[in-house]
């Protein structure tokens, strides 16, 4: 299992995401992620708005999930890949709420939060370490 490291978590607060999921016959479906947030070294989180959204969908079908972050300007980028489930309670929930509400726009609150369990963090960074695992 790999884990975040700090210089990771600060990497995260201050890039996009875009989050990857499959259907079970494996057709793949991404989407922006303005709401990804480090839970702790082996836990992200991000606002499902949606409950039955593609991505909803996905992740209650498959229990799969991967996030690609990226800083464009200094080509750096990871991808993180992990185990996936929404929870509507408890302390992640509540830190997705937080979050949403400090957001600049008026958005309703999120459905749930969708929790990834990290398994693979893979460097997608342009240059010679790009696809080695972290």
């Amino acid at each position: 299992m790999a884990r975040l490291t700090d210089e990771l978590m600060e990497f995260m607060e201050n890039n996009p995401a875009e989050l990857a999921t499959a259907d079970k016959d494996g057709v793949p479906h991404v989407a922006p992620k303005g709401s990804v947030v480090v839970v702790d070294e082996d836990t992200i989180a991000y606002a499902e708005m949606y409950p039955e959204g593609r991505s909803a969908q996905n992740v209650r079908e498959t229990g799969k999930a991967a996030v690609s972050i990226v800083d464009y300007p200094n080509q750096k980028a990871y991808m993180i890949r992990g185990d996936a489930e929404l929870k509507d309670e408890g302390d992640s929930y509540k830190k997705i709420v937080e979050v949403i509400e400090q957001l600049p726009v008026d958005l309703p609150t999120p459905k749930y939060a969708g929790i990834i369990r990290i398994k693979e963090v893979i460097n997608h960074s342009v240059g010679p370490e790009a696809g080695e695992k972290i």
